[in-house]
């Protein structure tokens, strides 16, 4: 009834006390009773029978999908524990989660691993691959800090070996990480053209500017050129010259007298 309920579990084995399998299922295979084997010395049966939840590492199937393998006690009551369900779980499901969310305009999530390798991604030829990510920059942050990130915010190198935006979190219970990636030129579009309005706005500033210095330059400097000439003639002799400046300042009283 549980594999019905959902596909992405791939085979399903139910233990007794001891740690021996009672039964087992696949989506794959038929099993008998020979093929039942004991889990007896496995951590997953051993943290199980004590009442806890596991959830093991990330491994690969035969066709390179990503699986992870969980175990939970059966109880009949709060104390009893009668045995263990152990299910090999594909990670499908997570890449169509993933593949549904996005980052600003045209970033995108992706998920490692404790070890860096990719196990989700929206480009699910890239999960086959089994890419290992633990050199790129933001997963070793992620693998080295955990929830602490001392370089949020910085430019760094992304999965496809562009600049980027990005970011983390982790999932605490398998211990994953969640990276954001953004490619620069588009997480600062905004950004771009607030700079290039505000480089037009002070270019458009600076043209006034001078413009108005220059009239103002040239209504200052016209007449005082003209009190000049007319000063040079006069100390000439010619006397007959007048000077006709009317500017309202002392540049006008300097020429009537």
């Amino acid at each position: 009834r549980l594999m019905k309920r959902d596909p992405q579990l791939w085979e399903i084995a139910v233990t007794d006390t001891t740690g021996q399998e009672v039964l087992r299922l696949s989506r794959m295979r038929v099993y008998t009773k020979e093929d039942l084997v004991s889990h007896a010395r496995e951590e997953k049966f051993r943290r199980a029978i004590q009442g806890e939840r596991y959830i093991g590492p990330v491994f690969h199937g035969t066709m390179a999908e990503p699986f992870i393998t969980l175990a939970v006690p059966i109880r009949f009551t709060a104390a009893a524990i009668r045995g263990v369900i152990i299910a090999d779980v594909s990670l499908k499901t997570l890449w169509n989660s993933v593949s549904y969310i996005k980052v600003g305009k045209s970033g995108y999530l992706f998920v490692v691993d404790q070890k860096g390798n990719l196990i989700a991604h929206p480009d699910y030829s890239k999960v086959l691959l089994r890419l290992n990510l633990s050199q790129i920059h933001e997963v070793k942050e992620a693998l080295r800090f955990g929830a602490k990130d001392p370089d949020i915010g910085t430019i760094q190198s992304g999965m496809d070996r562009i600049p980027v935006l990005t970011d983390h979190a982790l999932v605490p219970g398998p211990h994953w990480a969640v990276i954001a990636e953004e490619p620069v030129e588009t997480a600062l579009q905004d950004v771009s053209r607030v700079e290039r309005l505000a480089t037009v706005a002070l270019l458009l500033t600076l043209a006034g500017v001078v413009a108005f210095s220059i009239v103002f330059s040239a209504r200052i400097s016209r007449p005082v050129r003209q009190l000049e000439q007319r000063a040079r003639l006069i100390a000439q002799g010619k006397l007959e010259q007048k000077l006709d400046i009317q500017t309202g300042d002392e540049i006008e009283s300097l020429a009537h007298e």
